[in-house]
């Protein structure tokens, strides 16, 4: 235990300082692409269409959507969060289609080519709404989760003449980390099917999961690199938009041509595809996160409509509920 009391240099102080160090935006794959996410602009509502308007060469342009998923889920504790948006809006900037190509600046004309018709539905933005059910987003009540906490005799507690009772309603406002490199991800598939991400990121075994099920692959076959990450603070926990990997690997065989939404009820899988993927045998992405309109804001654990009651006494009970606005 000599190093008790002593100053102990972090193993990789020296490579940061240096500029050795790599991250996310440093590193580059063989035939590496970009990709960019079109989400949604309302809170709440129903997907009628998708539209790409004229002027952007689409046959150029990979487009995955939530039917090109083999399982639309991102994994975490329950199962109702899809990896892009299907049918329905559940929250405000949710990822609904994914486009990719050499070049980032047709990826941001072809963004903005891109029209989600969205039939308008009620949201639910305050606990207050939540619990009074002006709307019903989330099952029959809007009641999210719900715990009781059961110890000890409150009412014998709060009489004691010796215990001060201070009683009141608190609000904070939303906190978001304030980490110095945005969130990244590289992706690539191997001819054997083989997933590897690397990325600015705090869980490896929890994007792990979320492959294996997102991609119905064994461990083996999800391979997850944590490269240096700039500041997380807990921000980068949530799994990287993985989706476009898979895709990728598929879109070596796939047709092109325009699509719409829905898709067309034969169930082939379409993807259109760049002539730059089609020559190699595997295929690598670059997916990143900006702070534009159109980049994510609304992390899994805060959700546009998502915050917690509580009340401080009920007989012998306290109890805590969590009333979420998410479309179901």
């Amino acid at each position: 235990m000599s190093e008790v009391g002593q100053s102990v240099p972090r193993k990789e102080a020296h490579a940061k300082v240096t500029g050795r160090a790599l991250y996310v935006d440093d590193v580059v794959l063989p035939g590496m692409i970009h990709g960019i996410t079109v989400r949604s602009s309302c809170p709440r509502g129903r997907i009628k269409g998708i539209r790409f308007g004229e002027g952007i060469p689409w046959d150029e342009i990979t487009v995955v959507m939530a039917s090109d998923v083999p399982h639309n889920v991102v994994a975490l504790i329950n199962d109702d969060q899809p990896a892009l948006a299907d049918g329905m809006i559940n929250h405000s900037e949710e990822p609904v289609v994914l486009l990719a190509h050499p070049s980032r600046a047709l990826l941001e004309r072809a963004r903005a080519a891109v029209s989600i018709d969205v039939e308008p539905l009620p949201a639910v933005l305050t606990i207050e709404d939540a619990l009074a059910k002006t709307a019903v987003a989330w099952g029959t009540d809007n009641v999210f989760k719900e715990y009781w906490i059961r110890k000890g005799d409150v009412d014998a507690a709060f009489a004691r003449p010796d215990v001060t009772v201070i009683e009141g309603e608190y609000a904070t406002g939303a906190q978001e980390q304030l980490y110095i490199e945005p969130n990244g991800v590289i992706a690539s598939v191997e001819p054997d099917g083989t997933i590897t991400v690397q990325g600015s990121l705090q869980c490896p075994y929890y994007v792990q999961k979320a492959l294996m099920k997102l991609f119905d692959v064994p461990p083996e076959r999800a391979r997850v690199v944590q490269l240096e990450t700039g500041g997380g603070f807990g921000g980068k926990e949530e799994y990287p938009r993985c989706s476009p990997a898979r895709a990728a690997g598929r879109s070596r065989s796939s047709t092109t041509g325009p699509r719409t939404w829905p898709p067309p009820p034969s169930g082939t899988h379409r993807v259109r595809a760049s002539a730059r993927l089609s020559r190699g045998t595997g295929a690598s992405w670059r997916w990143t996160s900006t702070s534009s309109s159109t980049a994510a804001r609304t992390p899994r654990s805060r959700r546009s409509s998502c915050r917690v009651a509580a009340s401080t006494r009920q007989g012998r009970t306290t109890s805590s509920t969590c009333a979420c606005g998410r479309a179901r």
